[in-house]
């Protein structure tokens, strides 16, 4: 989620659903725990994710373009 090269597809959409709910529990339970340094890391992983989803959500408006010669 974190590689700024990575192209989502957009048929992943669930999977940021579940991976966000997941994260912000780990978080929960970082923050509940004192775990600083994890609740950090993974506060910048849930912005990534949420730019992940915001990519994937501009791709699927984005017209779909037919190459010459293919079908």
């Amino acid at each position: 989620m974190r590689c700024p090269m990575l192209r989502m597809d957009p048929s992943s959409s669930r999977g940021f659903c579940r991976s966000n709910r997941t994260h912000t529990t780990w978080l929960s339970e970082a923050r509940e725990k004192g775990w600083d340094g994890e609740a950090a890391g993974l506060e910048e992983t849930l912005l990534h994710i949420a730019e992940k989803k915001a990519q994937v959500d501009r791709i699927r408006r984005l017209p779909i373009v037919q190459l010459a010669g293919r079908s």
